[in-house]
């Protein structure tokens, strides 16, 4: 939504201390609180695993008491955990201190409202401007809220999933990348209810090693370590724990464009695929629609970010959608992107008739992805991209040169700053000359 100032496509997120401020995070957390209506009411708090995370949680959190909010301190657990334990607890909000996958100098907070489903772009501008205005409900001295300890949140999240999933039995190992961050303790605790044979990596935060070479998001060392160990396949999440990514026995990944069709092709023969629908982003791979299309399946597109994916399955009545990066959302168990739950919905179903070494990970892949080449291009101009003259010019080139057989994408990042370009062609080629071409023009013209 334009206007917006400090919101992005998953929460307010910068470099701790620089951009994301302790006097931002107490002034964002009064803010929430008086959109909250939070005096003598309960608000779920979680964090990943960055060195940062204490310094914005104490800010925030004194905000949200001193509006007489009582944070209910979940520690670190994965960002789903704080949707599912807000409505377990009957909390009237949630919020997450987490830069997801980005790099342990970043930060943000993200929040939940009580049905455990992230903010609208209305309601986040809305905080936004009461943080402005500095129109704050500041409770009275007896009336200032407690911060609560939740000792056994991660607990609680495991065994819903698990409860929800079923027991898994399987021979076959497999190994599991919590990325250094928030899956770690809740990873564990969910593949020792299940009944899941696996070793971990990547479990061991020191606060600046989130994200740093491992997870969803770096898969290099799990794809070799898959292969050089023997292992069936591997699984990796990212820092807070939204996203899932598979690598098969051969040590390919496996992305979430590919999850999505197995998933779909799995609930369309279950009858449980509502309206034959399924939500992928703009830039879900042709081949996922191609084979959705074979199987009676529908693909609506939305917006990148998984709050657009949500909207718009609710507004395609489906339960099943989500983003090549692995964010899935499973509306049927959960209310955003959930790693650990797809993780455990995919093997239920994958190693269903009991023999996982006929049902390799491989199996996964059910459609050849057509050639995409995405670039990452650094710029502080990044909100020029639509109205520069020059990048206009540059994409009606590249879309020119694709004519029917490919299409390119270019949009600023919602977190950093940076524009996204993503060129897709039935040839690598003819992608990757497109791209580079593109990217080019869109650093000259915006550096």
């Amino acid at each position: 939504m334009s206007g917006r100032k400090y919101f992005g496509t998953d929460g307010v997120r910068g470099v701790v201390p620089g951009e994301l401020t302790p006097e931002f995070a107490l002034g964002l957390g009064m803010a929430a609180a008086t959109f909250f209506e939070l005096r003598g009411r309960s608000v779920v708090l979680g964090t990943d695993t960055r060195i940062s995370a204490d310094t914005v949680k104490a800010a925030l959190v004194a905000g949200l008491t001193s509006c007489g909010a009582t944070v209910l301190d979940a520690g670190v657990v994965p960002t789903p955990a704080v949707s599912f334990l807000t409505t377990d607890a009957r909390a009237a909000a949630g919020v997450v201190v987490s830069a997801s996958h980005n790099p342990y100098e970043y930060n943000g907070i993200k929040f939940f409202g009580p049905d455990g489903y992230k903010l609208s772009d209305t309601d986040e501008l809305r905080i936004e401007e009461i943080l402005d205005a500095g129109t704050f409900e500041v409770a009275p001295p007896a009336e200032v809220g407690r911060w609560v300890s939740w000792a056994d949140a991660a607990q609680r999240y495991a065994t819903r999933i698990a409860r929800a999933v079923g027991r898994i039995t399987n021979g076959s190992r497999i190994v599991i990348d919590c990325a250094n961050g928030a899956t770690g303790e809740s990873a564990m605790l969910l593949v020792r209810q299940l009944g899941i044979d696996a070793d971990f990596i990547c479990t061991e935060p020191d606060g600046t090693n989130i994200n740093h070479e491992c997870g969803a998001t770096h898969t290099d060392r799990l794809r070799s370590l898959v292969v050089e160990g023997g292992y069936g396949g591997g699984v990796a999440f990212d820092g807070d724990g939204d996203r899932v990514i598979f690598v098969d026995e051969n040590g390919e990944e496996i992305n979430g464009d590919h999850i999505i069709a197995f998933l779909a092709a799995a609930l369309k023969r279950e009858g449980r695929l509502a309206n034959d629908v399924v939500v992928a982003t703009v830039l879900s791979n042709l081949g996922l629609e191609a084979y959705l299309n074979g199987i009676g399946v529908r693909l609506e597109r939305s917006d990148v970010g998984d709050r657009y994916v949500l909207e718009k399955m609710i507004e395609a009545g489906s339960v099943l959608g989500g983003e090549q990066s692995g964010h899935i959302i499973f509306l049927e168990e959960a209310r955003t992107g959930d790693g650990l739950l797809i993780f455990a919905q995919v093997l239920k179903r994958l190693w269903a008739d009991g023999d996982p070494g006929a049902a390799r990970f491989s199996s996964l892949r059910l459609f050849e992805m057509y050639p995409q080449v995405q670039l990452n291009i650094k710029t502080e101009r990044k909100d020029e991209v639509e109205t520069n003259e020059a990048v206009r010019a540059a994409l009606e080139n590249a879309r020119s040169e694709l004519g029917s057989r490919g299409r390119v994408i270019v949009r600023p990042s919602g977190t950093e700053p940076l524009v996204r370009v993503m060129v897709e062609a039935r040839e690598q080629s003819l992608a990757e000359r497109v791209a580079q071409s593109l990217g080019a023009a869109i650093s000259a013209a915006l550096s």
